[in-house]
């Protein structure tokens, strides 16, 4: 059996994808969960100790079948980083339920079943670690973000009850809440003008938008020891944009 396992959903692109690498590289074996997966759990194609397996964190079943793989194939969790997420911009007024139910059952209620299924395992663990990931969304109004802002702050909340909670089973909870960050989303953003990408970044005192590589890091550094005494917490990781004050 590996020395130490981490499941990463949303895992094939972007941030998830980058701390799927970042983990590996500290000798974890990595499982690579995500809704795009098809067929059967398979090692991915020139990564070594990633393996890529379906999930679909908005249907109980699917993430129900995933934690009984995981333990019947790896027999342990040491971490769990829920990255799975969809986006959603519509002004408030016009908003559709289905809209606003797509992205809270992805965010809000996919984070509540993983971290639910994969209890067992990482209790068992003796001290797993959980990284749910919210975004400097949660803290800021940002219009045309109702169910995204909403969902992220949900999050937060879900967070510090489960550390809270689970804190005698030597679980530790945070989450990494990134700024804007070059994922491919908000490329396609960018290159389709919903959004002006040298307005936005005037407004990042740091100047340039996070590369996915850098959120990942924070991720390793709230799923590993380094991090030993840190539960509860929310890392915001935005180039100082949720502190800065327009002048």
């Amino acid at each position: 059996m590996p020395e130490s396992v981490a499941l990463i959903t949303g895992g094939l692109q972007g941030i998830g994808r980058a701390a799927a690498t970042a983990l590996s590289a500290r000798d974890y074996q990595v499982i690579v969960a995500d809704v795009s997966v098809r067929g059967g759990p398979a090692p991915l194609p020139g990564e070594p100790g990633l393996t890529a397996a379906h999930v679909d964190v908005t249907s109980r079943p699917s993430v129900d079948w995933l934690a009984r793989w995981v333990a019947s194939s790896f027999g342990r969790l040491d971490c769990l980083v829920t990255c799975a997420g969809v986006t959603g911009q519509h002004p408030s007024a016009s908003l559709t339920e289905e809209s606003w139910s797509r992205v809270l059952a992805t965010h809000v209620d996919g984070t509540f079943r993983c971290c639910q299924a994969f209890y067992p395992l990482l209790a068992a663990a003796g001290g797993g670690v959980i990284v749910t990931v919210s975004s400097v969304v949660a803290a800021l109004g940002l219009p045309g973000r109702l169910s995204y802002a909403t969902a992220k702050s949900g999050i937060e909340g879900l967070t510090r009850t489960l550390a809270v909670e689970w804190a005698p089973d030597g679980i530790r909870v945070n989450a990494i809440a990134p700024g804007w960050t070059r994922t491919r989303p908000v490329e396609e953003a960018i290159s389709s003008g919903l959004v002006d990408e040298e307005h936005l970044i005037a407004r990042i005192p740091l100047g340039r938008l996070a590369e996915p590589g850098e959120i990942a890091r924070a991720i390793v550094f709230l799923a590993t020891g380094d991090s030993s005494y840190i539960s509860g917490q929310v890392l915001v990781a935005d180039g100082c944009t949720s502190i800065a004050i327009s002048t």
